[in-house]
């Protein structure tokens, strides 16, 4: 390398070298001196660790997270798999932490001070952009503490603009504006390995799919639509859809057949029919429809679902769905035939 004297420059690289990331170049105008500090200290010992640059270099370890955030933001840095050591016997207490997610690997989010804050936005269009598209999703301005938040999940989750503001309309949409909620939803999505746009959208899609089907179930069966589900009501649907993986077409024919048999809608009923359909493998609305004019075929009744004999097995499901309250319903083996007009 040569100066403008055309005089040649020599490195002295001592007993050894440092390897600096050649994307480093592209941002390193927008780095400060600690964030300059501690990269280097990084690349010069892959033992290093917050605390022993933060002792080395006279800084606070916050500075320090502050650092390791720019260069996440930036792709430089990105964490590895946790080293592995022997385990050691955890406490319930410990346990209870762990199923948690992996957010205890992190430690806090950092913090940035308003000077850094009008400094990133006002250097960085990408940031300044990202604050605005959130700011217009929950329709607020968001004070020194809010901003700092969303910053935190670019800098710290590594969560791209596109994401940050994907799930800002998300939480709108849901009715939920509060900076605090993003934050606590995002760091869930973090902990369960929803950590890009694509991942998140497609997320996002299978909450509103299980949110319509939810309200339509409530609306089928005339639940009070201003309350929140009983534990009992919500592990119903939630197995209905989940477990079972029904669509509203089957449910709703486990819905007709209760209405039939006890003539008033009962997820407690309902419930032990599509158990039972379960059971048997049934999982589409053709495959259940088959199955009931099967069965009506073979007694001789009308076929296309007129009628519904409990079999077994459906007794003592549909007996052990009201144990609970003590009160067991007669089973009707069959739908009475309509009156004939005259």
């Amino acid at each position: 390398m040569n100066n403008s004297e055309n005089k040649e420059l020599l490195v002295n690289y001592g007993q050894g070298v440092i390897v600096i990331p050649e994307a480093v170049m592209g941002v390193v105008s927008s780095a400060k001196k600690n964030d300059i500090i501690v990269l280097l200290a990084l690349l010069s010992d892959k033992d290093a660790s917050t605390a022993s640059v933060a002792e080395k270099f006279a800084m606070s370890e916050e500075a320090v997270e502050r650092a390791i955030a720019f260069w996440r933001g930036a792709g430089i840095i990105t964490y590895g798999e946790e080293k592995k050591s022997e385990p050691a016997a955890e406490t319930k207490e410990e346990k209870k932490t762990a199923k948690k997610g992996r957010r205890g690997d992190l430690g806090s989010l950092p913090e940035y001070s308003s000077n850094e804050i009008a400094e990133m936005v006002e250097n960085d269009r990408d940031v300044a952009l990202m604050i605005d598209e959130c700011e217009r999703a929950l329709g607020k301005i968001f004070r020194v503490g809010e901003t700092a938040k969303i910053l935190a999940l670019r800098d710290y989750l590594g969560f791209s603009p596109e994401y940050i503001s994907t799930l800002c309309e998300y939480c709108a949409g849901i009715g939920k504006t509060s900076v605090r909620y993003l934050e606590t939803t995002a760091i869930a999505l973090y902990d369960d390995g929803i950590t890009d746009k694509a991942a998140l959208e497609e997320h996002l899609r299978a909450v509103r799919a299980k949110h319509e089907l939810e309200t339509q179930i409530r609306s089928l069966f005339g639940m009070n639509m201003s309350r929140a589900l009983t534990t009992k009501e919500k592990k119903f649907i939630d197995s209905w859809i989940g477990s079972f993986g029904y669509g509203i077409e089957v449910i709703k024919l486990a819905y007709e057949i209760t209405v039939d048999k006890i003539q008033e809608p009962s997820l407690n009923y309902a419930n032990a029919i599509l158990e039972s359909w379960n059971a048997k493998g049934l999982k589409t609305e053709d495959e259940v429809k088959a199955q009931i004019d099967a069965e009506a075929e073979a007694k001789g009744e009308p076929a296309a679902g007129k009628s519904f004999d409990s079999t077994d097995f459906f007794e003592a499901a549909l007996r052990r769905s009201y144990s609970d309250s003590g009160a067991v319903p007669d089973v009707p083996k069959t739908v009475p035939a309509p009156k004939k007009r005259k």
